[in-house]
């Protein structure tokens, strides 16, 4: 489940597993209330249910998603990717500032806010060179982060 800005920026993410969610609700404050069934087990949170037959039904009420890792920061920290629109190829620019990093983290997230790559970037030259032909066609978000810093952008993939 994500959480994206007017403008299509992710704010933040989470990710729920072994369900299927059939309803989703948001109150006032920003708490959203999800419905669904479940075979076996469930992930919500900390917390784990544990089905008592075939599928199990459930409901849960979540805080609001305010984060993934941290904020996003404005488009002063957007990252240059080329080409874009692309074939499942391209290049991710890495900031100047990041450029001496030892650790720096390439995370591509579909659509729906669920991590699809996850790239431990090893500095070789100013850019990185992604290929992301093993996903669907379609639209992605980039976050490039040294963990306290996060730069971001879009990939177009046709």
């Amino acid at each position: 489940m994500a959480k994206f800005s007017p403008g299509g920026t992710c704010i933040g993410l989470r990710q729920y597993s072994r369900g299927i969610i059939l309803n989703i609700n948001v109150d006032n404050q920003g708490n959203f209330g999800l419905t669904g069934f479940f075979k076996n087990t469930l992930e919500i949170g900390p917390n784990t249910f544990t089905s008592r037959g075939e599928s199990d039904l459930f409901a849960a009420k979540c805080s609001p998603i305010t984060g993934v890792p941290q904020p996003l920061k404005p488009s002063s920290n957007t990252l240059l990717i080329y080409a874009n629109p692309n074939t499942g190829l391209c290049n991710v620019t890495i900031p100047e500032e990041f450029r001496q990093e030892k650790k720096l983290t390439l995370q591509i997230f579909d659509q729906t806010g669920r991590l699809v790559q996850e790239v431990r970037v090893e500095m070789a030259g100013a850019s990185v060179r992604l290929d992301i032909r093993a996903q669907a066609k379609g639209l992605y978000h980039a976050i490039l982060s040294n963990g306290k810093k996060n730069y971001a952008g879009k990939i177009v993939f046709e």
